[in-house]
């Protein structure tokens, strides 16, 4: 399955970004109960990278010529201070809801 959120310019959207992080996130281990994620960034993008690392995602070996590959583990990601700390604040007014 695929899930995610993209910002053109992430510097301009700090919160909306790590709310949006932190929900997926969320829906990838809790909802889903995914063991791992993925994240492919092209290496020029150094803020992303950054980004993905700051929740605890590590690079390891890509299978995709030219991309860097970010890989997260559930408990790694449910034992990180940004994703706690989002959390904490948005858990009481987060909704999931399924459409089919």
């Amino acid at each position: 399955a695929e899930i995610g959120v993209m910002f053109k310019d992430p510097g301009q959207h700090r919160l909306s970004a790590a709310l949006s992080t932190a929900a997926t996130l969320h829906v990838a281990f809790a909802r889903f109960h995914c063991t791992w994620v993925i994240s492919y960034v092209i290496p020029s993008h150094h803020h992303a990278i950054e980004f993905n690392q700051a929740w605890g995602a590590s690079i390891v070996e890509s299978d995709t010529l030219g991309m860097v590959l970010l890989k997260l583990h559930r408990d790694t990601c449910f034992a990180n201070e940004n994703y706690h700390r989002v959390m904490t604040r948005i858990c009481d007014r987060l909704a999931i809801t399924e459409s089919r």
